[in-house]
């Protein structure tokens, strides 16, 4: 919703928006929202054959955190970031500010930390590129 708008629009007019929503009541509302945005309705991992043919990438943004999903998702994005989206840079919001700091160290070769004071609680955004080689999800 508010954070696909915004994405939305800050992007390219020549851009692609592909968006994930898990909660079918939310699907017919960012489709209303975001007339550009193309809108897959399952989880990431249900979704992650159809976010192939899209590819390339060169961003990836999840208001899930990342620790929170479940390890197929975190899998499935991993095998994504690999795959469709190398160069990409994955922004990742959070309301825990450095917290996970050292799980997305490990998982990405770098990784950038923006505090959003106004938030509250206070957040942040991950900024992360780059998946380690051989990195294992659960690690």
């Amino acid at each position: 919703g508010v954070v696909t708008r915004e994405i939305e629009a800050r992007m390219h007019p020549q851009s692609t928006l592909v968006a994930v929503e898990p909660q079918a009541e939310f699907v017919a509302m960012v489709r209303r929202g975001c007339g550009r945005a193309r809108v897959l309705h399952g989880r990431f991992e249900q979704c992650e054959p159809e976010l192939m043919e899209h590819a390339p990438y060169d961003v990836v943004v999840s208001g899930l955190p990342f620790p929170s999903m479940p390890r197929r998702s975190q899998a499935a994005l991993l095998r994504l970031l690999e795959a469709a989206a190398p160069t990409a840079v994955f922004s990742q919001l959070t309301e825990i500010p450095w917290l996970y700091l050292p799980l997305y160290r490990r998982t990405f070769q770098r990784v950038s930390f923006r505090v959003v004071p106004l938030n509250v609680p206070p957040g942040g955004v991950y900024h992360c590129r780059g998946v380690r080689g051989g990195r294992r999800v659960g690690r």
